[in-house]
């Protein structure tokens, strides 16, 4: 086994993660492909809580916002805006924050969470206004039959 540096040439120096980042890849080590495992972790979360919405009778009460924002929000937004600004290349920045790029394993938890807690918030929601929908349809059908 050879690390990235090895069959690359690319260095781990800040400019050198900069490189790697326009290095498509070669016959020896592969080719980058669009698959981002957070993408797939947030989708993943909302399907799986759109199970247990079901299981549970479509009755479990909305997250509320301030949770949503905690547990939802916070977790990706620290881990994205970190990697951001770490990477500016601002001397400021740079001495309070080194350079860093978010691990798989981050991502998927920030997006699992991001994807579960913007489901929880959202589909009771949703649900609330079909259930409304369906009950004036039913009563316009109503009216509709007695005519």
């Amino acid at each position: 086994m050879k690390t990235f540096g090895e069959v690359t040439g690319i260095d781990e120096s800040n400019r050198g993660l900069l490189a790697a980042r326009s290095f498509a890849g070669n016959e020896q080590t592969g080719y980058k492909i669009a698959l981002c495992q957070r993408d797939i972790a947030i989708y993943g979360a909302i399907i799986l809580f759109g199970f247990i919405f079901a299981i549970t009778g479509r009755r479990l009460p909305p997250l509320h916002w301030a949770a949503w924002l905690f547990i939802a929000i916070a977790p990706m937004g620290l881990d994205g805006f970190s990697q951001l600004f770490s990477q500016l290349g601002i001397p400021f920045i740079d001495q309070l924050l080194p350079y860093r790029e978010s691990t798989p394993t981050l991502r998927v938890i920030t997006g699992f969470l991001f994807g579960f807690g913007t489901a929880w918030f959202g589909l009771p929601y949703v649900e609330e206004s079909m259930r409304e929908t369906r009950e004036l349809i039913v009563k316009k059908a109503a009216l509709v039959s007695k005519k």
